[in-house]
């Protein structure tokens, strides 16, 4: 079990199920920050530890979702992950609540328009604890694991300030360079009466002040600002200016607007590839595949950035565009248990499964392929299921038909029948052995996991 962050939450106010549903009402500001606090304190002196963690078995088959996406997960999504993955990683939701705002974010959160009386969002985070809550029996199996991914994109408390000569060109490889800039879209950015910044998707681009970056499937615009700055120097320290930014009610002229554009389109497109090769190093350090839930991401990682995909990448993407059912009706507990007490079975579906998607791999017609992976849905969760149903209902037949049965009757046989009682006990026992023989026979069978979750989930 991964025990060091959640040693600390089974003790903690935050994993309260009372204060998660009821979102934390009945705590105080302070009290929500001071229990953050402690958190981001708590998993910073055992970063080392939780690190380690991650490493132990490189050997498995590992699964890491991105957080370039900005798309968490779903707890159906890693139900399907628990069908083909030994392990899977993530975020952990809860230290990105942990960062202390700093007066200059603030400032800069209020002169964006961006006006709120507190930071902390109760309600996202009674959601990011309550999944952790739910994922629990899969972290208590060592399936799942969290780590403080958000640590390593943290704004630094100090607002910097950059200049490039390339328009911030050199932040992408130049042979994605032009990919971004087919991908984004460029809208105003406008404020109404009530102070509420938003934008039309149709609107014409106009020079203006306030403009929004967002790429075609990416989940995570990005908001800029064109101000005037005006520095003096400090009076006593020769070597410190005194900055002053303000937003002039005038737009600016159309070159020096269309340079601004460029320039934050491209510290747009370096901050998502940054965020996207972190992941890759990430997922390459715990000898995990990268999975993402962004048809953006997808479609940047499928340019390989000079990297081969190889054969069990192919075979986990096919495996998570296939929708097996039975899932969404059994529980997170007992799928973990089943995962747990029948480790043969799983491995022996697991290898069945990639049996059946490994011809499937070089298809590139998507008609076709979504046929055959029709086809590879029915043969396991139809007829590969039937076939263990009928073995099932032959082991109750010979255990629990002959055996029982015998054994209610044996009162009234033994006057009658001739047979003595050491014969019957011998007929029964036969029986049985044969019944376990056949039990043993069904487990071995692939289909078998697939039948136990159904069995669960019916």
């Amino acid at each position: 079990m991964s025990r060091i962050i959640y040693d600390f939450l089974l003790d903690s106010c935050l994993f309260n199920k009372e204060n998660v549903l009821n979102n934390y009402n009945s705590l105080t500001e302070d009290t929500l920050l001071r229990e953050l606090s402690r958190y981001r304190r708590y998993i910073l002196d055992n970063l080392d530890a939780i690190n380690k963690e991650l490493t132990q078995d490189l050997s498995s088959l590992g699964a890491y979702f991105d957080t370039s996406s900005f798309i968490k997960p779903s707890i159906e999504t890693l139900k399907q992950t628990a069908l083909y993955y030994d392990r899977t990683t993530l975020d952990d939701p809860l230290f990105a609540f942990t960062k202390p705002e700093s007066d200059a974010s603030k400032s800069m959160a209020k002169f964006a328009g961006f006006n709120s009386e507190s930071s902390l969002d109760r309600v996202k985070l009674s959601k990011a604890i309550n999944f952790m809550i739910q994922t629990q029996p899969m972290v208590n199996i060592d399936f799942l694991k969290y780590a403080p991914i958000s640590l390593i994109h943290e704004t630094p408390q100090e607002i910097p300030l950059t200049y490039s000569k390339t328009l911030y060109a050199e932040r992408i490889p130049e042979e994605l360079i032009g990919w971004f800039h087919e991908k984004v879209k460029v809208l105003p950015l406008r404020q109404n009466d009530n102070g509420v910044l938003f934008t039309k998707p149709d609107d014409t681009l106009e020079p203006c002040r306030k403009i929004v970056i967002q790429f075609s499937n990416h989940s995570r615009p990005m908001i800029y600002h064109l101000t005037a700055m005006k520095a003096t120097p400090h009076p006593d320290k020769p070597d410190v200016f005194e900055t002053v930014q303000w937003i002039p009610e005038d737009a600016p002229d159309q070159q020096y607007f269309d340079v601004w554009v460029t320039q934050s389109i491209n510290q747009t497109a370096g901050s998502i590839y940054d965020h996207v090769v972190s992941d890759m190093s990430f997922a390459r350090d715990t000898g995990s595949m990268l999975i993402t839930n962004s048809e953006f991401i997808s479609e940047l990682l499928s340019l390989h950035l000079g990297k081969e995909r190889n054969i069990d990448e192919d075979l986990s993407r096919l495996a998570f565009n296939l929708d097996l059912p039975f899932l969404d009706n059994i529980s997170v507990e007992n799928l973990m248990s089943l995962r747990q007490n029948e480790g043969d079975a799983f491995y022996a579906f697991r290898h069945n499964l990639q049996r059946h998607l490994r011809d499937l791999r070089h298809e590139k017609d998507i008609g076709i392929l979504a046929k055959k992976m029709e086809d590879v849905k029915h043969e396991l969760a139809e007829v590969q299921v039937r076939e263990i149903e009928s073995k099932i209902k032959k082991i109750k037949k010979e255990l629990f038909g002959s055996f029982i049965v015998g054994v209610a009757s044996l009162a009234t046989v033994i006057p009658s029948s001739g047979f003595s009682l050491a014969s019957l006990i011998w007929a029964g026992a036969n029986a049985y052995k044969k019944g376990i023989e056949y039990y043993h026979e069904a487990k071995e069978h692939p289909a078998y996991f697939l039948w136990c979750i159904k069995k669960d989930a019916s």
